[in-house]
């Protein structure tokens, strides 16, 4: 008897002896019948059936369905469960089950583990889970809490808790502290979760000097930096105030260029301190709009017109010499809509001391074209920002300030 007759016949007959229970003839031929059809090409099953015909028949009542597990459970694929949903036990690189869009389900892979930035824990619990399907999972329970990341100089960090479940893929957020909840999606996209805890304000333009020398009239402003707008407030960060203006660098020059122009002023020194950003609005949040930033000083400007020089204009306010300092414009307060109020627009410093030196000569011919003009004045103040609701009230607008000296 070969190899392969023993490895058949070995098992079969081990269990057709387990048990010694007769069986009818018809009884059999069900076994032969339903074995055949699902042993039916394996090359054990001829040698199966004499195991049967030889054997002791209540064991073999189950051995068709027993041999079938022996010779065929290598070849079975076995079905394994999907990989878990996003949660506080996920890490980075997993892979998890989120939904399709289409109210199916696929596979995505961890990009992100956000923490709960908890002051009191380290390390901190998971509150989000970032994923490649370009989502950001909450997976925070009912009852327990999540702090943001405001700065302690803004008053953060601030705390919400989930409260409960609104409906499915709903939860119901407070803040610690506040009166109410607002409702919060447990599956954000990523722009939605950038929007609601995205920190930082947005920048301002940076300083300039613009410039220009020539005969046909020469040109010197510097311009401070403007500040940065708040950020608008989402439910979970609260709106932040604008930033302040930059006062530029002193404006210190002396021409020494003839000018004869019919088109431009002589020679123009200005000054002007940045615009101080507009604070942020606050939408369906329980923080009002914040203060705009303050309007920046204006540079002292000290212009000279060298000995031996002349400059001669032509044409209506085409002045010889016009110098300035003016400070920057307030921001203007951000708005409340469906939120307690607007906030206040933002003040304004001082314009800069003007100083001018004529050495040379100035010649102008043209209608209120006046040889030496030089002003120190300040920039407005922000409006206050509005508030769109049915209660809470707008902010208050700013006032101007007042020049500096002029010499």
């Amino acid at each position: 008897m070969n190899k392969n007759r023993l490895d058949c016949i070995g098992p079969f007959q081990r269990i057709c002896k387990s048990i010694a229970t007769s069986i009818s003839e018809g009884a059999r031929d069900r076994v032969l019948r339903d074995t055949s059809q699902m042993l039916d090409g394996h090359p054990c099953f001829p040698l199966f059936v004499r195991v049967l015909n030889n054997g002791n028949w209540g064991s073999c009542l189950r051995s068709a369905f027993v041999g079938l597990l022996v010779l065929w459970t290598p070849m079975l694929a076995v079905a394994q469960p999907p990989p878990p949903a996003p949660s506080q036990a996920s890490v980075l690189g997993q892979t998890v089950t989120v939904p399709d869009g289409s109210g199916g389900t696929t596979t995505a892979t961890v990009l992100e583990i956000i923490p709960d930035n908890n002051p009191s824990t380290d390390p901190d619990p998971t509150a989000f889970v970032r994923v490649s399907d370009g989502h950001t999972y909450l997976v925070i329970p009912v009852s327990q809490s999540f702090w943001n990341t405001e700065p302690p100089a803004d008053g953060g960090p601030h705390q919400f808790t989930v409260e409960s479940t609104a409906s499915p893929g709903i939860v119901n957020i407070a803040r610690v502290g506040a009166a109410g909840t607002n409702p919060l999606a447990t599956m954000l996209t990523d722009a939605e979760y950038s929007a609601n805890f995205g920190t930082g304000n947005t920048g301002g333009a940076g300083e300039m000097t613009p410039s220009s020398v020539g005969a046909n009239g020469v040109r010197w402003v510097a311009q401070g930096s403007n500040g940065s707008n708040g950020r608008t407030g989402a439910f979970f960060v609260p709106p932040s105030s604008g930033d302040p203006g930059q006062t530029p660098a002193d404006l210190i020059r002396t021409n020494t260029t003839t000018v004869n122009t019919s088109t431009n002023i002589g020679v123009e020194a200005g000054s002007i301190g940045g615009n101080g950003g507009n604070g942020g609005d606050s939408v369906f949040s329980f923080w009002s709009g914040r203060p705009g930033g303050t309007g920046a000083a204006g540079g002292i400007v000290n212009v000279t017109n060298a000995a031996g020089v002349d400059v001669v204009t032509t044409g209506a306010a085409h002045h010889g010499i016009f110098a300035y300092s003016i400070s920057g414009t307030g921001g203007a307060g951000g708005d409340g809509i469906l939120a307690p109020g607007g906030g206040t627009g933002g003040g304004t410093l001082r314009g800069g001391s003007v100083t001018v030196n004529n050495l040379g000569r100035i010649f102008t011919n043209g209608l209120a074209a006046h040889g030496i003009i030089a002003t120190s004045r300040s920039g407005n103040g922000g409006n206050g920002g509005t508030q769109i609701g049915l209660f809470g009230s707008s902010g208050s607008g700013a006032a101007a300030s007042d020049g500096g000296p002029v010499n």
